[in-house]
């Protein structure tokens, strides 16, 4: 029997050779602790699928970067920092040609290169503390989901003509700086959804379908849906597709 996961393992608590269980795919969300055992034996799994890293502190940046770096057939990258000042700010160089799915859970100076580099990411999601963000022509070929939730400081979202040119979903969520939808969003051709969700009346007025100015923006998404924070049910459903 090739064993393929392991549950309910506190890694940093128990000192186990896992490094010996090399066709390991999934495993419990590990701590990296600061003499190194939890790394070195999590780095012996070069089947890993999906790596979680929780309590994440700027002092593991090196350690986490050589592990990201060694673990090829990376599915899925989730990385949960300390606290919300801590800054995660890491340098991968691996094509991680397999990576699907990537969730950054911290303080970002910068939305990283090396993130539109991934052919394969469909999934997105971001926190960063600018006022500005920026995607450029030709970045994030393949992505189709793109969350920015909890941006403080987020004034504005640029979208240059030819970058995210597969998203199909985008979502919107306590942006509390944002006061108008992402310029260039009307380029994306294949944008299925929009969900905004307890953003600023001074961005979702604007976007109303009853005579609203910015209409025409996302007049051809076929779902727009204003969410109120903590509804189980949208305010207001629009779009193309609801007309």
């Amino acid at each position: 029997m090739i064993l393929r996961k392991v549950k309910d393992i506190g890694f940093c608590q128990r000192r186990l050779d896992i490094g010996g269980m090399t066709s390991l795919r999934e495993i419990p969300p590990v701590i990296i602790d600061d003499d190194g055992v939890v790394i070195r034996e999590v780095g012996k799994l070069k089947q890993l699928r999906e790596l979680l890293v929780v309590d994440f502190r700027g002092k593991h940046e090196k350690t986490l970067c050589s592990l990201i770096n060694e673990k090829p057939l990376l599915e899925k990258l989730l990385i949960d920092a300390a606290d919300v000042s801590e800054v995660i700010d890491l340098y991968i160089t691996s094509p991680m040609s397999t990576l699907r799915k990537l969730v950054l859970y911290g303080k970002l100076t910068r939305l990283p290169n090396w993130i539109s580099q991934f052919p394969n990411l469909v999934n997105c999601i971001c926190t960063t503390p600018g006022e500005t963000l920026n995607f450029q022509s030709g970045g994030f070929q393949k992505l189709k989901q793109l969350q920015l939730r909890y941006l403080y400081q987020l004034k504005c979202i640029l979208i240059d003509r030819g970058a995210l040119c597969s998203v199909e979903e985008i979502v919107l969520q306590d942006l509390p700086q944002l006061k108008t939808v992402p310029s260039g969003i009307q380029h994306l051709e294949k944008l299925k959804d929009l969900d905004i969700v307890h953003m600023p009346t001074e961005l979702v007025h604007p976007i109303a379908p009853d005579g609203g100015e910015d209409h025409w923006i996302i007049q051809d998404v076929p779902h727009v849906r204003i969410w109120s924070r903590y509804a189980e049910e949208p305010l207001h459903i629009f779009g193309r597709s609801h007309h």
